[in-house]
C-alpha cells in the first residue's frame, strides 16, 4: 500500500501503465517505481548534500539488507518477493543509488564516457531491472533497455530525436507482436 500511494504521489503516467500488468507484476514494478522516487527525492528534496548523502548511504545499507532478507522500509520489504522471481540483482539497484549520489557531485561531465556512466546508473539500470520485471526472454532486450536509458537522458523529451525513438519503439512493439501471434500453440518459433 505505502508503494502505491508513494508511485501514485508522483503524478507520473507510469503508475497507471503499472495497472495493466497481472498483480505479481504490477506490485513488483510498483515497488521499483516507489525505490526510484524515494532515492531520487533523497536529492532532490534534501537542501543539505550531507544529509542527502547519509541517507543514500542507509539506503545503500538497506538494499544489502533486502538481499540478505532482512529488509526495513515498506519499499524494500515490497521488493523481496520480486528478487527471486525475476532474478533481480544488487548491482542495478546499487548502481541506482550511485547515479543519485552522482546528482549531488555534478550536473556537468566532463567527456561522453562519464555523461555514460550517469546514463548506466540513473536510466539504464532501472530499464534493466523493469525488464526482468516485464518477463523479457529475448536477450537483445537488455541492450534496447540500456540504450533506452540513454536516450533517456540525453534527448529532451519534445525533441525530433526523442519522437523517431518513440516511433521506432512503437514499431518495433508492433513487430514483436505480430511475430508473437505467428508462433505455434507450443510457444515455440
Amino acid at each position: 500500500e505505502y508503494c502505491q500511494q508513494r508511485a501514485g504521489a508522483s503524478g507520473s503516467s507510469f503508475y497507471y501503465s503499472f495497472l495493466f500488468l497481472s498483480p505479481e507484476k504490477r506490485r513488483a514494478i510498483t515497488a521499483l517505481y516507489a525505490f526510484c522516487r524515494e532515492v531520487d527525492d533523497t536529492v532532490d528534496e534534501c537542501s543539505d548534500p550531507g544529509v542527502a548523502r547519509a541517507k543514500l548511504a542507509w539506503w545503500q545499507q538497506e538494499i544489502t539488507r533486502l538481499f540478505d532478507g532482512k529488509p526495513e522500509h515498506p519499499v524494500t520489504r515490497a521488493l523481496q518477493p520480486a528478487l527471486r522471481a525475476h532474478d533481480l540483482d544488487q548491482t542495478d539497484f546499487n548502481e541506482i543509488i550511485a547515479g543519485m549520489e552522482m546528482d549531488l557531485d555534478r550536473s556537468r561531465y566532463a567527456n561522453f564516457q562519464e555523461l555514460a556512466i550517469y546514463c548506466q546508473r540513473v536510466a539504464s539500470a532501472v530499464g534493466l531491472l523493469s525488464a526482468k520485471i516485464f518477463g523479457y526472454q529475448d536477450p537483445r532486450t537488455a541492450d534496447y533497455a540500456r540504450d533506452l536509458g540513454m536516450a533517456e537522458v540525453l534527448l529532451p523529451p519534445d525533441s525530433e530525436d526523442a519522437q523517431s525513438l518513440a516511433d521506432s519503439i512503437k514499431k518495433a512493439r508492433a513487430a514483436a507482436q505480430k511475430q508473437t501471434r505467428k508462433k505455434p500453440a507450443s510457444g515455440k518459433p
